[in-house]
């Protein structure tokens, strides 16, 4: 079972408990039963719901998670800037950190970087919104109900090889699917394919003009 589930404000719900009896595969199916026995599509409907709040639940403090290295990470980034900006050298440990920063977001590294250089990683360095990463995951995992991405931690249907992730169609057998030793470092995984992978650029420039008419590029 996911150790990111034992947070102590998700335990305590009974939608969480609801997802922790899914998680093992019990859930779903005497639910399912029940609502079949007693013949109440209202019910059923109500289930289906309780289980959709879970998955939510459940998720979330991973996407947040998620969010916050990102965050941390722009808020280097933005340091930078400002030393730009004022056309101020950077110390040896800012150099480093921005060279960090620049490699892992694939973003070609220059010591004395230009404004433009730091504008273009900020466009990768930002937060995904959170109905992104939910509405992936619901889909693929048909709300956490699928017994692959359960036991593979791979609630977004994700293929990574050497560092690069690819999206499946789904996470039914048969699709190749990378295993994760959790929920959060699948989050991260397709978060960072976001933020990186060509496929999302008019994604990340409709995000940084969001930012600019909000005037809340310094966050």
């Amino acid at each position: 079972m996911d150790r990111n589930l034992q947070s102590g404000r998700s335990t305590a719900s009974f939608r969480v408990l609801a997802f922790l009896l899914l998680s093992q595969g019990t859930f779903w199916t005497a639910s399912s039963s029940m609502a079949a026995e007693q013949g109440s599509a209202e019910q059923a409907d109500q289930e289906i719901r309780q289980i959709r709040d879970a998955f939510v639940e459940f998720l979330s403090p991973q996407i947040e998670k998620a969010n916050s290295f990102i965050l941390k990470d722009r808020r280097r980034v933005l340091s930078t800037r400002q030393l730009v900006l004022n056309r101020l050298a950077l110390t040896r440990s800012q150099r480093g950190q921005y060279r960090g920063i620049s490699n892992r977001y694939g973003i070609p590294f220059r010591a004395d970087p230009s404004l433009a250089d730091v504008d273009r990683l900020l466009l990768r360095v930002d937060e995904v919104p959170q109905a992104i990463l939910l509405e992936r995951a619901a889909a693929v995992s048909n709300w956490g109900a699928s017994p692959r991405a359960r036991q593979t931690g791979n609630f977004f249907a994700l293929q990574c090889r050497r560092g690069i992730c690819r999206l499946q169609p789904d996470t039914a057998p048969g699709t190749p699917l990378s295993r994760f030793s959790s929920s959060l470092e699948a989050t991260r995984a397709y978060a960072h394919m976001i933020n990186t992978q060509p496929e999302f650029e008019s994604f990340r420039v409709a995000r940084a003009n969001s930012r600019a008419a909000r005037g809340t590029r310094r966050s």
